[in-house]
């Protein structure tokens, strides 16, 4: 079974799906926020939190059509990709509790 079919929602499974295919840290998936995708350019841009270095990854037609389900279901104002059902940008408590 894929770890993304055994999230709870659909968020949780796209915050899995980027998490996964970008290599990215609980710290470093929370903090994504919408500035950082160009979802018709189909890259993302991975800010590192512990001294690696930053880059721009490409994001496959799965994971655009995610993002913009995501994009279509929250608040429009959101600077965070992921946010709590209560309007809130996602904590790593929040992710280890929902995800």
């Amino acid at each position: 079974m894929p770890l993304a079919s055994a999230a709870r929602g659909h968020r949780d499974a796209t915050m899995i799906l980027i998490a996964y295919r970008h290599g990215l840290r609980v710290s470093e998936l929370i903090a994504l926020r919408w500035e950082q995708i160009d979802l018709k350019g189909g890259c993302l841009q991975v800010i590192r939190r512990k001294g690696s270095d930053d880059s721009v990854q490409p994001l496959s037609g799965n994971e655009i059509r995610a993002l913009r389900r995501v994009r279509r279901e929250q608040d429009p104002e959101s600077r965070y990709v992921f946010m709590t059902e209560r309007k809130a940008p996602m904590t790593a408590n929040g992710f280890f509790q929902d995800a």
